[in-house]
């Protein structure tokens, strides 16, 4: 076995995309008719936390995103303060479709945890793939990414 080297990057929080008009148009809309609905079924629950989901976008929208650190080395991979053995980490794998999609997934071995997706960036993808390769199996099963990230491109949330 080789000896495996230190792999980092880093990635922002989350995509901070460019919305048109026509965008927040369509999202007040949406957001009045769900309040409309709420309100008329007497779901105030619900009322409150859409209030609160458009809250946060609107402060998410002026708060620049930080800055995580990944990387992986012969203990796990760590990202930002969080350190993941890998004995916690069932598979993995890498979409690669640049410029759109860029990933690594990670699937828990515990079943209740969804799938981690983490942005490579700039990453060399065949660097991270080897040095996951060295401890982890790879889900070569999987070609594309999960649907929530798709959502959250095409809806540009």
């Amino acid at each position: 076995m080789k000896k495996q080297k230190n792999v980092q990057w880093q990635f922002p929080e989350y995509n901070q995309y460019e919305r048109s008009r026509l965008w927040y148009i369509v999202m007040l809309v949406l957001l009045g008719g769900l309040l409309l609905y709420s309100i008329l079924t007497g779901n105030f629950l619900f009322a409150i936390i859409l209030v609160l989901v458009a809250f946060i976008s609107v402060l998410q929208r002026f708060q620049p995103p930080l800055t995580i650190d990944a990387s992986i080395d012969t203990k796990g991979l760590r990202i930002g303060k969080k350190n993941i053995p890998f004995g916690d980490i069932e598979k993995f794998w890498l979409v690669y479709n640049p410029p759109t999609t860029k990933l690594l997934y990670i699937t828990f071995k515990k079943g209740l945890k969804d799938n981690l997706a983490i942005p490579l960036e700039d990453a060399n993808p065949l660097d991270i793939r080897a040095a996951l390769k060295e401890f982890l199996a790879e889900d070569l099963s999987k070609e594309g990414e999960d649907l929530n990230e798709q959502l959250e491109r095409i809806l540009r949330v």
